[in-house]
């Protein structure tokens, strides 16, 4: 399993490396601790930048500018949006989360299916719950 996440991770930053051209940038201010990857990032603003890759996987790459967190990973197609996100038009990002814990796991751009991230166990005996997060493209990129 680690080595999977290592080539995945590996593989992201090669994409992200040879450059995003067609990429879309969104930001986000989420208000919680989360994981990405088997990474934990601090709450704030952040900047998502997605691509599609020949696969129809689609490349997340997440920084935040103030603390100079980064990281980067594949999500995979994983069917329809929830009719609640289609309804609402906002381009969505889903936690998963129990306790003070929460991983980052759907992603949904505003058309096509919902993309779904490599999940984290979460620790702790804590009832699970769901978190979505509105994220707003930023002009001009």
């Amino acid at each position: 399993m680690k080595n999977l996440m290592t080539m995945t991770i590996a593989a992201a930053a090669l994409v992200a490396a040879a450059g995003m051209a067609s990429a879309q940038t969104m930001e986000a201010k989420i208000p919680f601790n989360f994981g990405v990857n088997g990474k934990m990032l601090a709450a704030g603003t952040y900047r998502l930048q997605f691509d599609h890759t020949s696969t129809g996987n689609l490349l997340v790459v997440i920084s935040n500018g103030r603390s100079s967190q980064r990281t980067a990973g594949l999500a995979f197609p994983n069917g329809d949006v929830k009719e609640a996100w289609r309804e609402s038009g906002n381009l969505a990002l889903a936690f998963r989360c129990a306790g003070d814990g929460c991983t980052l796991s759907d992603i949904w751009m505003g058309d096509g299916p919902v993309y779904t991230m490599p999940q984290s166990k979460l620790s702790g005996a804590a009832a699970e719950r769901a978190e979505v997060i509105v994220m707003h493209p930023i002009m001009g990129e």
